[in-house]
């Protein structure tokens, strides 16, 4: 965001995109497959279950092609790339999100548990890149994602061989992009904080921000639209480790009970980057709004939250959700088309047009959304502005019964 350019050519539009993703059977895979699929994109899912990846298929339509096969096995990237070109005619975004984890301390390390986590994480993203990469620089286009995470910034309890491989990885897409950029293909690195999936279920102790493979994969989409080179999430999870280091750090070398209190106070604030992040998943939220995407309202506003337009009132998320359970029901091909963003402190404000068909007319009412954020970057009050007669002067002669069917089609509450 702001005025630096981005270092990856934006990703925004994903109708007929040729996405390759590789560790899709479940978790941030499963999620991000789901997710590029909906939004119009060509996916084929990768891994070495056949049965997880045609289930996943299975719920995402016709469209997703199923290639199983074995990172640990350089052919089995090489045959499917071949496969997908064929079909495809190319390949467009690579993603190499294969991975395992082990909880391992110091005296665990055993030679085989240190092989199978580098054989997949690192060695076969490597082996994964060096079977598209040629191909990617013949077509002068396309982009690859390697996977990595914050366990690779440094060292981590139980992370002994995870953390190693994840670092390494880091260092490869860094310098992947070196090489490639200038040469028109786009390198992203994806640094998850803690994600629930079936690898971290492993975990025997409290992961901080934790975050659903789901809300990951809106991340991954937003950081792909905005063109960055590392995607990492949850913003707050990084945030508040670096507070927590400058906190414990100030403790040990001065107690000061006031300082401490204004230290806690300060790691309680959503900053800046938790902000922008959050407009960003909000926004993308409206934009692909269904009915089955109104589970997601949770994971976006705070329990509590106040909402407010012109022809509702209501606080909570139940209460929420109802709002837009009512809107489909009774709006003709409702959608949102967010035009501008505005962020400040803990507020932002966002600019969206809103289009319904309203007894055959097409209808486009425009407006802004006040937005207050709580501590984890959720929505705790949301107000709309706009004027639901501005679009309709142009039908006077049915202004009356016109502004009354818009009333009864987005009040839940009439």
């Amino acid at each position: 965001m702001g005025w630096l350019a981005p270092l990856n050519a934006p990703i925004r539009d994903w109708q007929g995109r040729r996405v390759w993703l590789v560790g899709a059977s479940t978790g941030i895979g499963a999620a991000l497959a789901q997710a590029l699929a909906a939004r119009g994109a060509r996916v084929a899912v990768s891994a070495r279950s056949r049965e997880r990846l045609e289930a996943l298929a299975a719920n995402c339509g016709p469209a997703m092609v199923v290639e199983p096969m074995d990172v640990t096995r350089p052919e089995d990237f090489e045959r499917v790339r071949d496969r997908l070109v064929d079909a495809w005619g190319g390949l467009d975004l690579v993603v190499l999100n294969a991975g395992t984890y082990r909880p391992l301390r110091a005296w665990e390390l055993q030679p085989e548990a240190i092989r199978e986590t580098l054989d997949t994480n690192l060695f076969g993203s490597m082996a994964g890149a060096a079977a598209v990469i040629p191909h990617l620089l013949g077509q002068g286009s396309g982009a690859i994602a390697l996977v990595g995470s914050v366990a690779g910034y440094g060292g981590l309890p139980k992370a002994t061989v995870y953390g190693p491989s994840k670092a390494a990885l880091i260092n490869f897409a860094e310098t992947l992009y070196l090489d490639l950029a200038p040469k028109g293909v786009g390198v992203f690195l994806i640094d998850p904080g803690f994600v629930a999936t079936p690898l971290t279920a492993q975990n025997d102790f409290r992961m901080p921000a934790l975050i659903s493979a789901e809300d990951a994969a809106q991340a991954i989409v937003a950081g792909f639209g905005r063109g960055d080179f590392e995607i990492h999430f949850p913003r707050r999870f990084h945030a508040g480790a670096e507070a927590a280091a400058v906190a414990a750090a100030a403790r040990l070398l001065c107690p000061d009970p006031a300082r401490d209190r204004a230290l806690s106070m300060r790691m309680n604030e959503p900053t800046r980057p938790v902000i922008e992040d959050a407009v960003e998943a909000l926004a993308d939220f409206y934009q692909t709004l269904t009915p089955a995407s109104l589970n997601r309202l949770g994971a976006l506003y705070a329990a509590d939250a106040h909402f407010k337009d012109p022809f509702n009132e209501v606080i909570g998320v139940a209460a929420i959700r109802r709002i837009f359970e009512h809107m489909f029901v009774t709006a003709d091909s409702p959608r949102f088309v967010v035009t501008s963003r505005i962020v400040q402190g803990d507020q932002a404000m966002l600019g969206w047009d809103f289009h319904l068909r309203l007894r055959g007319r097409e209808i486009v009412v425009r407006g802004v959304s006040h937005l207050s954020f709580d501590a984890d970057g959720r929505v705790g009050l949301h107000r709309d502005y706009w004027d639901p007669a501005e679009e309709l002067y142009a039908h006077l002669p049915l202004i009356g019964a016109l502004m009354r069917g818009l009333r009864r089609r987005l009040s839940a509450t009439d």
